[in-house]
């Protein structure tokens, strides 16, 4: 039986050395660069393996792809193999104590052998004869490079929190924001201002605009910003204020507009207070 593999290296010579060794096992082989739609293209095809190099775009982002495909509906369950030619001992040793981690490893140069005994504990391979090994000079790029030249950034995972001061945040225990990587989430948003007091009681166009304005300071205290959100949700205590908050939300929306949602609610934690929003973002690792 065919067994379906993707390869994701950016690197067009290695993977046509990887994909033609694969070929010569029978393989269905699809390779994919890194880019916005790799995780989509790679779940269209159904893998039964992911080949995915750690060494992305001039840095690490095969760690954080490969963090992607083990939270995605389709790709979960595929076994990854994971492949650098920079990760010493110890941050791959880390790597594989992530929930996220990868199913398998290896380290440049390695040889057909290698490959096809790392892919075979994963999945069945069909016995194939692929002739002499071409894989043992896939790093050679890399050792006519110094040291400094192959040191890569490593995308920062540390958990980042910002507050804004409402008095709810200590007394429910909450934080007006989040960062993990280059995943930004906001806490529900209403219309406060720095006193303490409702912003504009009756106005649900300039709540919104308030609700708007903390969220984009929350969002550059975590090194973020509002083209950066991908997604808004809206709540209102009357719907038939979706204009008015409608128009302050396009207004600053309108260059850059996220997925959105509008539902009305009974109430929010101030009777005075008529919208409250949410954001997510993805943003650049810093």
């Amino acid at each position: 039986m065919d067994q379906r593999v993707v390869i994701v290296e950016n690197d067009r010579l290695a993977a046509e050395k990887l994909r033609d060794c694969l070929i010569g096992y029978e393989c269905l082989v699809k390779t994919l660069d890194y880019g916005k739609n790799t995780r989509f293209r790679a779940g269209v095809f159904q893998p039964d393996v992911i080949l995915l190099s750690a060494e992305l775009s001039g840095g690490l982002f095969g760690l954080v792809l490969c963090s992607q495909f083990k939270r995605d509906d389709l790709l979960a369950d595929v076994p990854i193999v994971l492949i650098t030619a920079t990760l010493n001992a110890d941050r791959l040793t880390q790597h594989k104590k992530l929930p996220t981690a990868a199913d398998a490893y290896l380290t440049k140069p390695f040889s057909q052998t290698q490959l096809i005994e790392t892919i075979g504990a994963l999945i069945p391979l069909t016995v194939g004869d692929i002739g002499e090994d071409t894989l043992a000079d896939l790093d050679d790029t890399w050792r006519e490079q110094s040291e400094e030249e192959r040191i890569v950034p490593v995308p920062d995972f540390s958990v980042r929190r910002t507050f804004s001061g409402a008095r709810w945040e200590s007394t429910v225990g909450y934080c007006r924001g989040i960062r993990i990587g280059n995943v930004v989430a906001i806490t529900g948003t209403a219309a406060i201002e720095a006193d303490g007091s409702v912003t504009a009681p009756t106005d649900a166009y300039a709540q919104t605009k308030r609700c708007l304005a903390i969220i984009s300071a929350a969002l550059n205290e975590l090194g973020s910003r509002m083209d950066d959100v991908i997604r808004t949700r809206i709540y209102v205590t009357d719907i038939e204020l979706w204009e008015e908050v409608g128009r302050a939300h396009r207004e600053v929306f309108e260059h850059h507009p996220p997925a959105t949602t509008m539902v009305q609610v009974s109430r929010l934690i101030d009777p005075r207070m008529l919208v409250e929003i949410e954001a997510d973002a993805v943003c650049n690792f810093v």
